[in-house]
């Protein structure tokens, strides 16, 4: 009598544990580097659109992460990334076309006038602005050999080695803080502490002004993509296998 063979289960490599098959999952990622709405990956895969809703907001946390992590990756966007503050983020908000953006894949977020850790539903709506960035970078296809990787790099690096980005953090997390006022009992360190403080917002400004410009004088050169939706789905997808849903 012939043995029965167990057959298991093929192990989907987009997303652990999911009661979905490894191809469903890659047409979805594939939906959504297409800028595909929930209900039209819904028809497009049956899967309904209240199971999406998850996957599309990891997709797009993975897609913020990746960009981040590996600069290279959808038309350089971590650079840009890197370099944008509060002030620009809050300006993009009130964009008209991030607020279209809004209206047609997240209709029920609140309108922030400033980003809160706190306000309901601000996640989503940052992970929205950062998506729109991102696809916004992959738009652009640069010239080849242009030596922009290199001297961009260098500022980053340049700025990690002088301190400026970790006091750009603590900056952001507490923005009220004068450090001009801050007071030990010495008047030597406290005047020193304020000089500092004031040396490296002028090295942060002034470092986030030539990578700008470096960005400016790229984008001069650079020729816009008829098609995003391919270098999304490649990195994007590239990331995945890695970091799983």
């Amino acid at each position: 009598m012939d043995k029965k063979i167990k057959r298991t289960k093929p192990k989907n490599r987009f997303y652990k544990g999911s009661k979905y098959s490894e191809y469903k999952i890659e047409k979805v990622i594939r939906c959504f580097a297409d800028d595909l709405t929930l209900q039209e990956t819904s028809d497009k895969t049956k899967i309904s659109v209240r199971s999406l809703r998850p996957i599309f907001r990891t997709l797009r946390l993975r897609m913020f992460m990746a960009a981040r992590q590996h600069n290279r990756l959808f038309g350089y966007a971590g650079m840009f990334l890197n370099i944008i503050n509060r002030d620009d983020l809050e300006r993009m908000m009130k964009g008209e076309k991030f607020q279209a953006r809004m209206k047609k894949y997240f209709p029920r977020a609140p309108k922030p006038e400033r980003l809160s850790k706190e306000q309901e539903g601000s996640t989503d709506v940052v992970l929205l602005l950062m998506e729109l960035i991102i696809r916004d970078c992959s738009q652009s296809e640069f010239v080849k050999d242009d030596d922009f990787d290199r001297r961009i790099i260098y500022l980053q690096k340049a700025a990690e080695r002088s301190g400026v980005l970790s006091f750009i953090d603590k900056k952001e997390e507490n923005p009220d803080r004068d450090y001009n006022d801050y007071q030990s009992g010495d008047q030597k360190f406290d005047k020193m502490v304020g000089e500092m403080a004031k040396l490296y917002e002028l090295q942060a400004e002034t470092i986030g002004n030539i990578i700008r410009s470096e960005f400016e004088k790229l984008a001069e050169n650079a020729r816009k993509r008829l098609y995003s939706g391919e270098v999304i789905f490649r990195d994007l997808k590239k990331y995945v296998l890695k970091h799983p849903l």
